[in-house]
Parts: structure tokens; C-alpha cells; sequence
């Protein structure tokens, strides 16, 4: 039966899974985060797109920068008794008891690397492909051998405002954080005509956000894979003629399945949808609207 996932709100990220079965990104500092944001939070219009063609650079800064929000979206409150400030969120003291986070020292000094044990959102999980099941853990990492990551420093300076105070500093520009993903004994598939059918459709999460893999494809010449994965408010199971009404928060979607295309060349297939009345351009798969 033909059928078809559809994932509504979605941001979009490509990465490179290297031959040595890791997953990394650099994340640069740049004049944000402060249009993402409300009320110390992301924004829940907040929408990060990448296009069909954009480098793998950029579609990996995506994925660095949306991890980057969320861990931002914590909630600082005034303790007037205490005279302390209270923290919310999946939150980690950098600081060690026998080794405090000094002023102009980077974070990579005292925390080279965080795991889950010290943030929810690198919990280690577990995925099954059909070919074999391997648990994988994530990282974050603040300081590497090559000095390829010049590590968060905390400062007692100006911001562009002139504002005196503790900041965070990096020079823009520089890669402040490393993110891995580490698979423990593999990611095993099937290749097909340069695809990784056994992958396709399996759901990973990455820093606390749950991801499908909608394609994966394998250069055997180079030994790269890259990965398409989705992520969205809501996901559904739909199929050629149905018509089902789908909530995206306080928003109401009628969705109508008009036409799924089979043709033996899963490129050349097509899916036509019709949303809230408004009948939309065929989209190939792993596209978005």
C-alpha cells in the first residue's frame, strides 16, 4: 500500500556521518540570539530552514543553532530573600567542587565534555534498523587536542551596548562547541543503488529533539553518508485519499492526500496534497512546503 509520512512545521538539517560512524558539528557566534527569542524562551514562530541546495556547512550550523536555542531557553528568576539567582531547564554547573570556573579561563579547562549524565539531552539511546541494533551516546565537547575549538571563556567587560558586566565570549567566527553522535557498534544497512534503505524512516533523537531519517544516501567512492532528517510539531501515517484534520498547537490543518505517485524509480515518485482548501505543488520526498 502506498503511503506516505507527513510532518507538519518541520525544521529541516543534513549532516555528514563520517566513516568513523560519528556525527559532528561546529557551531560560530554571531548576532543572535535575540530575534529567536521571547521572554527568555525560542520563539515558537521560530522556524529554521535550509534550502534544497545548501552546503553541508550550513545545514549543520542549522542543526548547531537550534540545539544552541533550546539550551537557552532556560528561566533565570531573582531569589530577594537568598539574594541568588534560580535557574530552570536542562541546566549543568560548569564548575567543579575542586575546580571553580574562574574569570578569563575557557570552559574547556574545567568541562572538556559534557554526556548525559550531566544534560538530559544528551541521553544515550538505542536504535534498530533491520540489519542490527546499536546503542548510541552524544556529546558535547568544549576543547580538543588540534585547539580546533576555541572554548567559551567567561568575561568581565562591555557589550556593544557598553553595557559592564559577566559575559560568555567567543571571537565570531571561531567554533565554540563541538557536537557528536557516537554509535557504539555501527549503523548497519543495506545499499541499494547508493541509498540506505534500512535506515530510512528510523527515529533518532539529538539533543533532546526526536528526528526521522527520511533519506540516506552513501558515497562508497568518498565513504560519506549524508543523512535528510525531519522534525515537527506532529507527524502522521497518511495514505493515497485520506483526508484527516491535524492540530499544530491551536491550529486547525485539514490535510487531503490527493495523489501518490509509484513509479519504479523512487525519484521520479510524487505526492500532491491539499491543505485547508489550497492545493499544493507536487513535492518529492524529504521535500518541504
Amino acid at each position: 500500500m502506498k503511503s506516505l509520512t507527513k510532518i507538519k512545521k518541520i525544521s529541516k538539517v543534513i549532516g555528514s556521518l563520517f566513516i568513523g560512524l560519528s556525527l559532528t558539528a561546529g557551531a560560530a557566534l554571531g548576532a543572535y540570539p535575540d530575534t529567536f527569542m521571547k521572554d527568555g524562551k525560542v520563539d515558537g514562530s521560530t522556524l529554521l530552514i535550509v534550502g534544497a541546495d545548501a552546503n553541508a556547512a550550513d545545514t549543520l550550523g542549522v542543526l548547531d543553532l537550534k540545539g544552541d536555542l533550546e539550551r537557552r531557553s532556560v528561566v533565570c528568576t531573582a531569589n530577594p530573600e537568598a539574594g541568588k539567582i534560580t535557574v530552570s531547564g536542562d541546566k549543568i554547573s560548569i564548575s567543579e567542587s575542586s575546580d571553580l570556573l574562574e574569570l578569563y579561563e575557557p570552559i574547556g579547562d574545567v568541562k572538556e565534555t559534557l554526556t548525559e549524565d550531566d544534560l538530559e539531552g544528551l541521553e544515550s539511546d538505542e536504535i534498530n534498523t533491520g540489519e542490527g541494533t546499536t546503542d548510541y551516546n552524544q556529546y558535547l565537547r568544549f576543547e580538543e587536542n588540534d585547539n580546533s575549538i576555541a572554548s567559551l571563556t567567561g568575561v568581565y567587560d562591555e557589550d556593544e551596548d557598553d553595557k559592564v558586566g559577566d559575559y560568555l565570549h567567543v571571537k565570531d567566527g571561531e567554533v565554540m562547541y563541538e557536537y557528536e553522535m557516537e554509535f557504539e557498534d555501527g549503523l548497519e544497512s543495506d545499499i541499494k543503488d547508493g541509498e540506505l534503505r534500512d535506515l530510512e524512516d528510523e527515529r533518532i533523537t539529538m539533543l533532546g529533539q526526536p528526528y526521522t531519517i527520511v533519506s540516506a544516501e552513501i558515497d562508497t567512492d568518498k565513504k560519506d553518508i549524508e543523512l535528510l532528517f525531519l522534525s515537527g510539531a506532529s507527524t502522521e501515517l497518511m495514505h493515497e485519499g485520506d483526508n484527516k484534520t491535524i492540530m499544530v498547537g491551536d491550529k486547525e490543518y485539514n490535510v487531503n492526500v490527493m495523489l501518490i505517485s509509484d513509479y519504479e524509480r523512487r525519484e521520479d515518485n510524487v505526492v500532491k496534497f491539499e491543505i485547508n482548501g489550497e492545493i499544493l505543488d507536487k513535492m518529492e520526498e524529504g521535500e518541504t512546503e
